[in-house]
């Protein structure tokens, strides 16, 4: 069996967000911020897989299964937004060689399959960040 390593993992820990608006004449900045102790790691079988409190999970099948966390602005009405920009970002890379998990094909609750069915594994995909 191949082993796909990735030898560097890296997040945001904070972005700045441009927005031009049109309506008010002027750009507003918005700052995400994201903290590492929110960050964790948990061995599954051969494979690991990295949390963030508050996130959620998105991975096409066999592609690493990273934390999301959706960001909603309000903005005001009567305001018409024309473009948004990431200004700037910050991260930190971790010490150390880590095997993410690969995403799996999701189901709805209604065809999930039953303790008896076999599911197929999704292995890595090739194409992504490998080492030999």
């Amino acid at each position: 069996m191949r082993r796909v390593a990735f030898c560097l993992i890296g997040f945001v820990f904070m972005i700045l967000f441009l927005i031009s608006a049109n309506g008010f004449g002027s750009e507003k900045v918005f700052s995400l911020s994201f903290d590492p102790l929110d960050v964790s790691f948990e061995k599954v079988g051969d494979y690991d897989r990295v949390r963030l409190v508050g996130a959620t999970f998105s991975a096409e099948p066999g592609t690493p299964l990273l934390p999301v966390r959706f960001v909603q602005i309000a903005i005001p009405a009567g305001l018409e937004v024309e473009r948004v920009e990431m200004v700037s970002f910050d991260y930190q890379e971790l010490p150390g060689t880590y095997q993410l998990y690969p995403g799996q094909p999701f189901y709805p609750v209604s065809e999930m399959p039953t303790k008896e069915e076999e599911v197929e594994f999704v292995q890595p995909a090739p194409s992504v960040c490998q080492l030999s």
